[in-house]
């Protein structure tokens, strides 16, 4: 999640920004889990425009593209991830290939897998190993 604090409100920037939006100079992270910025192409009237969102979970990728389809399609999604192993850089950051979701060997519960480009497998909580996961099923693939 993001935190935003008053002090970092940009008034004369939200009034151009639209019906119901606010813009902010600085966000704070709320947590140490790993969230996501993504690139998708908008279609209008005005023809097609890029844009990025933050978005705070694998959970709100999805429900992103699902409640915009089909005016809006992906065309990245990068994984910011805080790594504890790292003194000198604790955050990483890894383009997002796929999302799946899969449940651990022990149980019945799906969490959502991101699969990089590097190779790195992420669920929301934690860095993953393949072999304790099961039930593989693709929920999205990002383009390149």
């Amino acid at each position: 999640m993001f935190i935003t604090d008053a002090s970092t409100h940009q008034s004369v920037m939200s009034a151009l920004a639209g019906n119901g939006k606010s813009v902010w100079s600085a966000i704070q992270l709320s947590s140490l889990l790993p969230w996501f910025i993504v690139t998708y192409v908008q279609v209008t009237e005005d023809g097609r425009h890029e844009e990025n969102i933050l978005l705070s979970s694998s959970e709100m990728v999805l429900t992103f593209f699902q409640g915009h389809a089909p005016n809006i399609s992906p065309k990245a999604a990068l994984l910011v991830w805080h790594d504890s192993k790292s003194n000198c850089a604790p955050w990483r950051i890894s383009l997002v290939k796929e999302l799946w979701k899969a449940r651990e060997k022990d149980a019945d519960a799906y969490q959502h897998v991101c699969i990089c480009a590097d190779g790195s497998k992420h669920s929301d909580l934690l860095p993953l190993v393949d072999e304790t996961f099961i039930d593989w099923q693709l929920l999205m693939k990002f383009p390149g």
